[in-house]
């Protein structure tokens, strides 16, 4: 999926094909009677809603809109609920992994920062003194403090 999307992490249960053959049986059971469970085609979107909805329920994990052309028959469900979804991006891997990459491949977890109030390094002066360093994105307006340049209007 996308670079610096997190997403729920997902541990698929054991008896993950026996509880979508319960899903399948109690939402749809004229369909499941007439052929094998999994084969049950989804194209139909009032049945696709009625299994995934039902199944994201008991799974505590919905299919992304993303996926959501993949899912063509039961079978395609089975595949999805199957699979562990750690959660992290690809980006944080490479982070939580950062001892074990080649010497010449470094990976910065945080952006590198000046603040004029507390770095000394250029006694407190800055590269851009009139510019504020702005944070975009609610999940890093979290994470990091946007910094105000120190810019006054001039007395004319």
């Amino acid at each position: 999926d996308s670079f610096c999307r997190e997403t729920k992490p997902y541990d698929p249960p054991e008896d993950v094909q026996t509880v979508i053959e319960g899903v399948c049986r109690e939402v749809i059971p004229n369909e499941v009677r007439s052929q094998k469970w999994f084969e049950v085609s989804l194209k139909d979107p009032n049945v696709k809603f009625k299994v995934l909805s039902k199944c994201a329920e008991v799974l505590d994990y919905s299919v992304p809109n993303s996926l959501l052309y993949l899912m063509h028959t039961v079978a395609d469900a089975v595949k999805f609920y199957s699979t562990p979804i750690r959660g992290i991006t690809s980006y944080d891997q490479l982070v939580q992994k950062s001892d074990n990459l080649p010497q010449n491949l470094h990976v910065i977890a945080d952006p590198i920062r000046f603040n004029p109030e507390t770095d000394t390094f250029f006694g407190g002066i800055s590269a851009y003194p009139f510019n504020d360093q702005r944070v975009k994105g609610l999940r890093a307006k979290r994470k990091y403090p946007e910094i105000k340049g120190h810019f006054k209007w001039p007395d004319v």
